[in-house]
């Protein structure tokens, strides 16, 4: 062999131990790496795989892989309920859509580039195993993720002001094409669950944290320029409404308003121009949500694309497509017909690649998770013995679910390596929630016996 291959190989196979090491040590340690180098991984530059990609996403699906190997391999549980069940089955079936994608002559790397991006899903079983089991690991994750979304919104805060042209020049459509607005599911998330938390603590060393949070994924959010989320974080906040008392709701008008306001002056502090122009863009995106034919041209996009594909799902109903299968769409914006492997409606685009079959699969564990998270967050809302951290992390999950249906309506993200890793976050904290409700349940029980 090469010297110097072998010189070259030497620190990455030391690197694969040490990661090796790590998993079965400190397996939070590898989470929490995982968790806090995602705004990298999410934040893809949406032209061919960059030299970061390649090495994040081996790290983070090759370390997954291996823990699921070792867990399965070793004979302990990992499938506890039917949620989970299917979502295996989905892994297994989908397996066989890269016979019908290369008869569609797709090629077989760009075919296993979308299919891994579904493993994804699959952070939900470590994310469960460590970080439920106490409300120390508990409060670990929800730190994590936190901070996971400030970088975010410091990636995303950085990226617009560099979004300059020649003469300090900011164009409309430069800010729109931001791939910042991928985050934008993530900062509706973590403001919920984070609004929640104000409400359960009465701590200001906690609520002082929370508030800062909240001020700065609420500019994350604005500053992604997704009006379709705006839309339903308002509907997700006025859904908190009906867990709080009176009063609570009192405070979070006042404080919203506060907060807005402070966002505001803080931004123009930091930046007139580009606030001034966030702010007309702001008021641009709301008055052509108001025309939808003839003046919203996303919206026209979204309709056109369904009808092309519409017709490839006549054709091929039960089997789609192929994962990244080309669509030759009309695009209403450049005036020219695409070659797309996109389709903005998720709900189309699971059809068109995968077929009706294995849409269903998929939707039938999301739902699933779903109503878990509306059912348990009732249920620990009607009980005081519930603790007010898994009270506030069940309120959060429940309001989060408009978020989830519309962007996977909006955007795809189904097919988005985001929206995977978005949908375990959230299978993981509903069933860490679940499966605590469940063992205070038991405990209770066995006290009476």
């Amino acid at each position: 062999m090469n010297l110097e291959l072998t010189a070259a190989l030497i620190p990455v196979i030391m690197l694969g131990i040490g990661m090796l090491v790590a998993m079965v040590k400190w397996p939070k340690l590898w989470l929490g790496t995982v968790i806090l180098t995602l705004p990298v991984f999410l934040f893809d530059t949406g032209i061919g795989l960059s030299a970061s990609e390649v090495i994040l996403g081996g790290f983070i699906l090759g370390s997954l892989l291996v823990w699921l190997t070792f867990r399965i391999g070793s004979g302990q549980k990992v499938i506890r309920w039917w949620g989970d069940f299917l979502i295996f089955l989905f892994l297994a079936l989908s397996i066989t859509n890269v016979v019908i994608a290369l008869l569609n002559e797709v090629e077989l790397l760009d075919w296993i580039l979308e299919w891994t991006l579904f493993l994804l899903i699959l952070y939900h079983f470590p994310l469960r195993e460590y970080f439920g089991k106490d409300d120390r690991s508990l409060k670990q994750l929800l730190i994590l993720l936190a901070i996971s979304t400030v970088i975010m919104a410091a990636y995303s805060a950085w990226h617009y002001k560099t979004r300059s042209g020649a003469g300090g020049m900011v164009y409309a459509y430069q800010i729109l094409a931001s791939r910042s607005r991928l985050f934008a599911p993530a900062f509706v998330m973590a403001l919920v669950v984070a609004i929640a938390m104000l409400f359960h603590t009465r701590s200001w060393k906690v609520r002082l944290p929370l508030l800062g949070l909240i001020l700065i994924d609420l500019g994350g959010l604005l500053q992604s320029f997704t009006r379709s989320l705006w839309v339903v974080f308002a509907l997700s906040v006025v859904l908190m409404t009906i867990y709080l008392s009176w009063r609570q709701n009192i405070a979070l008008a006042v404080g919203s308003v506060l907060i807005i306001l402070s966002g505001y002056y803080a931004a123009n502090a930091w930046n007139p121009r580009l606030t001034a122009i966030g702010v007309r863009i702001i008021e641009q995106r709301i008055s052509s949500s108001t025309q939808l034919t003839g003046g919203d041209r996303s919206f026209e996009t979204r309709l056109i694309e369904a009808d092309a594909a519409e017709q490839y799902i006549r054709m091929y109903p039960m089997g789609g497509n192929g994962l990244r299968a080309p669509l030759l769409s009309w695009d209403p914006i450049d005036q020219f017909t695409w070659r797309k492997t996109f389709i903005h409606i998720g709900y189309v685009s699971l059809i068109f690649k995968l077929g009706i079959p294995l849409a269903l699969i998929m939707m039938a564990f999301v739902l699933m998770f779903s109503w878990r998270a509306a059912a348990d967050s009732f249920r620990l809302f009607r009980r005081d013995v519930a603790p007010p951290l898994d009270r506030a992390i069940a309120i959060g999950m429940a309001t989060f679910l408009p978020a989830l249906y519309v962007t996977i309506l909006t955007a795809g993200f189904i097919d988005q390596r985001y929206g995977n890793v978005m949908l375990g976050v959230f299978f993981a904290l509903v069933s860490i929630v679940h499966d605590r409700a469940m063992a205070r349940r038991a405990d209770r029980q066995g006290a009476l016996v």
